[in-house]
């Protein structure tokens, strides 16, 4: 079975690491895009902030959980 550098315990640490601590920082900016767009009444701004939110989460499944530990988990967090 080939892994990639991805995989091995140390470089995936460092990676989850730096995801987890963007995460934080990118749910602030969908929070604060979110109010101050919403005096707009378009639904489209709810939309956005739904995707964001979405997208944050399914960054987090791909990172934490690896390919050969929970494939199809990772699979569906990677395609989302």
């Amino acid at each position: 079975m080939i892994r990639t550098i991805g995989d091995w315990a140390p470089e995936r640490q460092v990676f989850q690491v730096l995801i987890a601590l963007t995460s934080g920082p990118r749910l602030f900016l969908v929070l604060a895009s979110y109010l101050l767009s919403r005096r707009a009444n378009s639904p489209s701004v709810g939309l956005v902030a739904i995707s964001g939110l979405i997208r944050t989460l399914l960054c987090g499944g791909w990172v934490i959980v690896p390919s050969w530990e929970g494939g199809e988990f990772h699979d569906i967090c990677m395609i989302g």
